[in-house]
């Protein structure tokens, strides 16, 4: 990832793969699937990208939070 370009995680809404998975503190592998469970993954032809709005609202809910 690189800063310059992309910017603050906490300021970017489509997340790459790798970002998201650090953001959530899930493995790769486990975030991936969790990520298509909750319908976060997003296409752009052959790019992928996580939707953070889903994303955060999924784990907010399974932290028992509401908006």
């Amino acid at each position: 990832m690189n800063k310059a370009t992309r910017g603050d995680i906490n300021n970017t809404r489509m997340l790459t793969l790798q970002e998201a998975t650090l953001y959530s503190g899930l493995s790769r592998n486990t975030a991936r699937k969790y990520f298509d469970d909750i319908g976060a993954i997003r296409r752009f032809g052959s790019v992928i990208r996580v939707d953070k709005r889903v994303l955060d609202k999924a784990l907010d809910s399974m932290a028992g939070e509401s908006e």
